[in-house]
């Protein structure tokens, strides 16, 4: 391997309470590669003017913008994911994070249907555009567990369908590693956080040995035609700036360990 098989980057919802001018400065700083710009108040659907100013914003801190982390739930025949759509393709993403709908699994029942068929008329949109969508794997979605999720993939059987991954609170590390192993060659994102849960979060320093068990069976799976792969940093301590930084120090240097070419991380780690 030359280079690391995913690229630092930030989810811009961390920080849902700073400007994208904040934003992209910290995520540069910190040496971060790519942004994922939230779609739930820096991004609005439909919204092409900012849009382009994100785009233009990122790249002048030498930011890439991969991904558009929008809230499309796609459990409904009539939701419009055009504005959604047109607003990624204008920010020059790639893939668009989507939501299996808003129940889990194990309750979601004859729902599951209205699923599958809007995220099929969904991804039908999103290849005219050149997209594709990313699976938020997520509890109370239809992608709480590897299992519904594969199922999900497989049952809309799209190729402009791919699939994040992040950590579920009760998963141990080996359960995590075949997780990630269960959604290849489907896995193109990776939403890094270290916590108990969203009210008691930790140093990403802690989760040290366990992030790089993580990544290195992510890295191992094949590469979705999604675009670069990134690990987006996605909650900190009290969103607080410094503990961002100190987190981005320790996925820098996650991902430098399963790669020949480094990344230059400017806050050391």
């Amino acid at each position: 391997m030359t280079a690391p098989a995913f690229l630092p980057g930030l989810c811009s919802v961390t920080f849902r309470q700073l400007a994208p001018p904040r934003i992209a400065a910290l995520a540069a700083e910190a040496g971060l590669r790519a942004v994922e710009w939230g779609m739930d108040g820096h991004l609005p659907p439909g919204d092409a003017a900012t849009a382009r100013r994100l785009r233009a914003l990122a790249a002048d801190h030498g930011l890439i913008t991969p991904t558009a982390g929008s809230y499309l739930r796609c459990d409904d025949p009539a939701e419009d994911p055009a504005p959604t759509l047109d607003a990624a393709a204008e920010l020059g993403a790639r893939c668009v994070r989507v939501w299996a709908g808003r129940q889990g699994s194990d309750r979601t029942g004859d729902r599951a249907a209205a699923v599958v068929a809007t995220l099929r008329r969904h991804c039908e949109a999103a290849a005219g555009r050149g997209l594709v969508l990313g699976l938020e794997y997520h509890r109370n979605t239809l992608t709480d567990t590897p299992e519904s999720a594969a199922r999900l993939l497989a049952e809309v059987d799209h190729p402009a369908l791919v699939a994040y991954w992040q950590p579920r609170g009760d998963g141990t590390r080996g359960a995590m590693a075949r997780e990630l192993a269960q959604l290849a060659p489907h896995l193109a994102h990776l939403h890094v956080f270290h916590w108990r849960d969203y009210a008691d979060r930790l140093p990403l320093a802690q989760g040290r040995a366990l992030w790089a068990e993580r990544l290195a069976a992510a890295a191992a799976t094949p590469a979705p035609e999604a675009g670069p792969r990134c690990a987006f940093l996605e909650f900190v301590r009290g969103d607080d700036p410094e503990a961002f930084r100190e987190d981005a120090a320790i996925l820098i240097g996650l991902l430098n360990d399963t790669a020949d070419t480094k990344i230059k991380n400017p806050v050391g780690g």
